[in-house]
């Protein structure tokens, strides 16, 4: 992994795209879409958050971004570390369960989620309704 800073506050590292292990069980395809044409444009997104875990490099957020480099063949990407767990115990105890479910669900690495691409109101039931409930079953 090679270390550089892009802006003197966000120490950044390179990584191979498919050591990380996602956090999330489904990709938006309205927002895969938007980010796909981004991409086009840029041909680079910032660096994506990333946090240590039960030793697994976790992907924390950017799994569209990541799923758009994965389609374009792009595995060596631009990685930082996300803020540190401290007292944070939900927000660590709500990755550790959504880390657990992709375990559960064969999702080990960015690729197992090109076949997970559904639509916003499927997203919006299976994903986010989801977290929400375990969100309120954490309070």
């Amino acid at each position: 992994m090679n270390s550089n800073n892009t802006d003197n506050s966000v120490k950044t590292f390179t990584i191979d795209l498919l050591t990380l292990q996602p956090s999330q069980l489904y990709i938006n395809v309205d927002k895969l879409r938007k980010v796909e044409s981004e991409y086009k444009l840029k041909k680079l997104f910032d660096p994506l958050p990333v946090k240590l875990l039960n030793e697994r490099i976790i992907l924390t957020d950017g799994h569209t971004r990541a799923l758009t480099y994965y389609l374009n063949s792009i595995y060596s990407i631009e990685v930082y570390w996300d803020d540190p767990w401290g007292s944070e115990f939900l927000d660590k105890e709500e990755y550790e369960i959504a880390v657990q479910w992709c375990l559960d669900e064969s999702i080990f690495s960015i690729k197992d989620l090109e076949n997970r691409i559904i639509t916003n109101d499927e997203y919006q039931f299976l994903w986010l309704e989801r977290c929400q409930k375990m969100h309120e079953t954490l309070k």
